[in-house]
């Protein structure tokens, strides 16, 4: 549906708005989703002169990226031998292979989360303006990629809130609302545009209330336990998310660090933002649904799980205690 998009919008300008958006026989592909995605693959195909699969190769240039923003955060936390292992394991997961040159908005969702989880541990360290702007940048990339990004943009502003360095509310508040200023004014748009434009099974946040949450409590445990499954599926995930539930419960006393803290916040936040909406959204069979969408929730959680993984590296594997005193030593006159 990505390309689809792509196609239309390097044919037809978005102004006026082409029929497409109003087309029902075209729901299956998402009439109301954002369209950072198919812009992109649409300049493609603007520079190539040609509407084929080119249009997509863009989306290999966020695999890599991604990788290098995960290397570069726990670099930063734990060294660098904990930076490559986690990074290696990052990126050779079958999700990441399945999805990463796909064209499709997972990955691109995943790199920019991947962005701006790392903007906010380096505006917590270095309390530099600029990096809140980043990470208001790329929070807004994520709503114009998947609706999955708004869910994500409240919790980059709810973190950003409770996590100030210097414990000012008044701080806290004003950098959240300069967060959420910055992404509200570049998500606007796309609400107008939208706005009066059909809505689909597809209509996620029209669903989303006490009533129908309260109707469709039987599914919870079956979204639960589904999700679980997935976290110990070793063909897409090895033994990535098993370390870092046991890494995270063995090293409990580094959540008191405000970085390590911050991260476990974030995933946490993200895990549960992602199960309400199979409850009472979908229209298809609850199993259907979770087996054709898991990994790639999982996928979109995986830089801020691997980044977290990072910062509870142990110590005997090259962890932080290591990096820093490999650091030391170098700076050190040798007696």
């Amino acid at each position: 549906m990505w390309q689809l998009k792509a196609e239309v919008l390097a044919i037809l300008p978005l102004h006026p708005r082409p029929g497409y958006f109003t087309n029902l026989s075209m729901s299956y592909s998402h009439l109301r989703y954002p369209l950072l995605v198919p812009m992109i693959s649409a300049g493609m195909h603007a520079m190539t002169g040609n509407l084929d699969d080119l249009g997509k190769t863009v989306s290999l240039l966020w695999y890599p990226a991604m990788g290098a923003v995960v290397f570069a955060a726990v670099r930063r936390i734990s060294g660098v031998t904990a930076a490559l292992t986690v990074t290696a394991l990052l990126t050779c997961f079958t999700p990441m292979f399945r999805y990463g040159g796909s064209g499709t908005a997972e990955m691109a969702l995943t790199a920019y989360y991947a962005c701006s989880v790392l903007c906010i541990l380096r505006w917590q360290e270095m309390r530099q303006r600029g990096y809140l702007i980043l990470a208001a940048l790329f929070t807004a990339w994520m709503t114009w990629t998947k609706n999955e990004g708004l869910a994500l943009a409240v919790i980059n502003v709810i973190v950003v809130a409770l996590m100030e360095p210097n414990k000012n509310w008044r701080k806290s508040l004003a950098s959240a609302g300069i967060l959420a200023g910055i992404v509200a004014s570049l998500y606007t748009p796309w609400i107008i545009y939208t706005w009066g434009l059909p809505r689909t099974d597809e209509d996620y946040f029209g669903k989303l209330n006490p009533h129908q949450l309260f109707l469709n409590l039987g599914k919870f445990k079956i979204v639960v336990g589904r999700l679980g499954l997935e976290l110990i599926n070793f063909w897409d995930w090895g033994l990535f998310w098993i370390l870092v539930i046991i890494l995270a419960i063995k090293e409990r006393e580094r959540f008191r660090d405000r970085a390590t803290a911050t991260l476990g916040l974030l995933l946490v936040l993200h895990l549960l933002a992602y199960i309400p909406p199979p409850m009472v959204v979908t229209h298809w069979k609850l199993d259907d649904l979770l087996s054709a969408t898991l990994d790639r929730l999982l996928m979109h959680a995986a830089p801020a799980a691997a980044i977290l993984l990072g910062a509870l590296w142990p110590e005997w594997a090259g962890g932080a205690a290591f990096a820093q005193s490999v650091a030391k030593s170098l700076v050190e006159p040798q007696t």
